[in-house]
């Protein structure tokens, strides 16, 4: 299984907010989920009531594996940079495992 943390959206027409999930990649945006992860409203003014996460549900779906979508990844790269360093250094270990093979 395939988990992938990305936003479903929510919200009426105009206003639109997110949800951050972690989601099978076999299922629709806005289908069934595994996790819902916090949520994120580009209209808030304040920056710290935009985006609201579960960091430690975050980083633990991170160590077992899942991506992140493109538009999460941006999303975390101001606002979350430890993620973003945590499947980094994943990823060099892997590279590690491999060239030791």
């Amino acid at each position: 299984m395939a988990v992938k943390i990305r936003l479903s959206r929510t919200g009426r027409r105009n206003c639109s907010k997110f949800r951050l999930i972690a989601a099978d990649t076999r299922f629709p945006r806005d289908g069934r989920l595994i996790e819902n992860l916090g949520s994120y409203d580009p209209h808030q003014v304040e920056d710290s009531l935009k985006a609201q996460f579960d960091r430690e549900r975050v980083q633990y779906w991170v160590s077992v594996g899942a991506e992140l979508t493109d538009s999460v990844h941006d999303l975390f790269r101001t606002r979350f940079p430890e993620v973003l360093e945590l499947i980094r250094n994943r990823r060099e270990k892997q590279l590690k495992k491999k060239r030791e093979d």
